[in-house]
């Protein structure tokens, strides 16, 4: 898949997209936006780093956001369901950097959603009710939710989500 992120050789100081390495986990984690680390470490019971780690080995086409210095940004991926074909899990965390470059990320995450949507039939996960951030973002690139889970500890409000190719 090829990058529609800004290219990192230009001369505009804006962030880019690559390939997503362990190492990009360990930077990202110490800066999550307190809402995402919320979110995986009640969904998950383990700590964030190891939720981003395990998004980054899993996911088939797991991507670092990062500005012109190598600084990460964010990271998201899908990772597949082995059990159904063509169905991945999506993900995406950030740091609040991330919201510097609002407008870029808005105009470009439909784009990537779509590169993601053309190897899956269909795309889901669930998503801490209170993370509003993310609750909009996922309407605007397109995903329904389809249903309300108490989820976690302790147990907490998650909106199921999903986009199938149409």
């Amino acid at each position: 898949m090829g990058s529609l992120c800004h290219d990192p050789e230009s001369a505009d100081l804006m962030p880019y997209c690559r390939p997503a390495v362990l190492s990009d986990a360990e930077q990202l984690e110490p800066k999550l936006r307190e809402e995402d680390r919320r979110e995986v470490t009640t969904l998950t019971g383990e700590p964030a780093l190891q939720s981003l780690i395990h998004g980054i080995v899993m996911s088939d086409m797991p991507i670092a956001i990062v500005d012109d210095d190598e600084t990460v940004l964010g990271l998201f991926g899908v990772v597949p369901t082995f059990d159904t074909p063509k169905t991945g899990a999506v993900w995406m965390l950030a740091s609040p950097q991330l919201f510097q470059h609002k407008r870029q990320f808005i105009r470009e995450s439909r784009q990537w959603v779509d590169a993601m949507q053309s190897r899956y039939d269909v795309l889901f996960n669930v998503v801490d009710e209170r993370n509003t951030v993310h609750v909009r973002w996922l309407k605007w690139c397109g995903f329904t939710f389809i249903n309300r889970h108490q989820l976690g500890t302790p147990e907490t409000p998650f909106l199921e989500f999903v986009r199938i190719k149409p």
